[in-house]
């Protein structure tokens, strides 16, 4: 059985053990409970008893992400392409930028937010924010991975926010799955009550893969 300590020691490095990764990410989002979470509690509609309004449902959907660094990203969702190649953002979404799975919008140049999915490829961001315990082995994507469940540590920033990364979508506990060889996150469970309202799975990986001139800089060029 790994060591907390040596789990911690895998995620804080994940962004050292690569160049670039080709993810094909599955999400699933609980909007219901997603929306008890961004409030604080249960939803005010379903803590009310109105059962007619309380039905957003679950959302599933496939997205294509292509990293190299926080500067530099490729999200390919079913309807939209957008990216980043370092001070140049670009999106096809009328809308503007969705980052994140919970889907901010109308973000015209979004430098504070978190990357998208970057809790996932660079999870020594989350190490201060949560405390961790083991919880043995498993495998994602044929990948072996370790256990790690997660609850909240508060961190309070001076715009008022706990925490950096899990402060969207928040959640009361969180369970990762830490690739041993990359320290990556492989899976991401976010729960409310129990409940779980926020999935983030890799479904498949690829490892510094070579991709061709000018793939980050916008959306002719995309390799399918």
């Amino acid at each position: 059985m790994a060591r907390l300590g040596t789990v911690i020691e895998l995620m804080q490095g994940a962004r050292d053990r690569y160049s670039t990764l080709d993810l094909r990410i599955h999400v699933r989002v609980d909007d219901d409970l997603l929306l008890g979470s961004v409030e604080g509690g249960r939803s005010s509609r379903v803590a009310d008893g109105d059962a007619d309004t309380a039905t957003l449902g679950v959302r599933e959907l496939d997205v294509r992400a292509s990293v190299a660094s926080p500067r530099r990203w490729r999200m390919r969702f079913p309807d939209h392409e957008q990216g980043r190649d370092g001070n140049r953002w670009w999106s096809t979404d009328p809308n503007g930028f969705t980052t994140g799975v919970g889907g901010r919008t109308g973000v015209d140049t979004p430098e504070s937010d978190v990357q998208p999915f970057e809790e996932l490829w660079d999870p020594g961001l989350v190490i201060a924010e949560v405390w961790c315990e083991l919880a043995g082995r498993t495998t994602v994507a044929g990948r072996n991975g370790i256990t790690v469940r997660a609850r909240p540590r508060p961190v309070p920033r001076p715009n008022g926010l706990d925490y950096i990364v899990f402060d969207w979508p928040g959640g009361d506990s969180h369970e990762l799955v830490v690739d041993t060889e990359l320290g990556i996150v492989l899976r991401l469970r976010s729960f409310l009550g129990g409940q779980e309202f926020l999935r983030e799975e890799i479904t498949e990986l690829g490892v510094d893969p070579t991709l061709p001139e000018g793939f980050f800089v916008d959306g002719t060029r995309a390799d399918g």
